[in-house]
């Protein structure tokens, strides 16, 4: 199976989700391409009461996985369409890395 993308979404206020993250980009290794493209995304960032996440390790782990990371929140759209813009246009330049102009 071909993967081009891969969004991953943990909840900024659930670290067993955050933790989970490194299980599924191992998954995501091992099952696709290593030029697939991966985004981020920390969603639920309008609970900010009761975060448990800090954002500097989300972008962390984003950086060692060569990766962008988006702080969203699906409730009032925050974010949601830059993420996706953004794996749109990682998949669009690794699909036709290799095309001639």
């Amino acid at each position: 199976m071909e993967t081009f993308h891969a969004v991953i979404v943990f909840d900024v206020t659930n670290m067993e989700t955050f933790h989970a993250v490194r299980a599924w980009l191992a998954s995501i290794y091992k099952y696709s391409d290593q030029q697939v493209a991966k985004v981020l995304v920390g969603n639920k960032t309008d609970l900010d009461e009761i975060r448990v996440v800090d954002e500097s390790k989300a972008r962390q782990l984003a950086k060692e996985n060569n990766m962008e990371y988006f702080e969203a929140s699906a409730l009032n759209m925050t974010n949601i369409n830059e993420a996706m813009d953004h794996i749109k246009e990682k998949s669009y330049e690794i699909f036709f890395k290799d095309v001639p102009d």
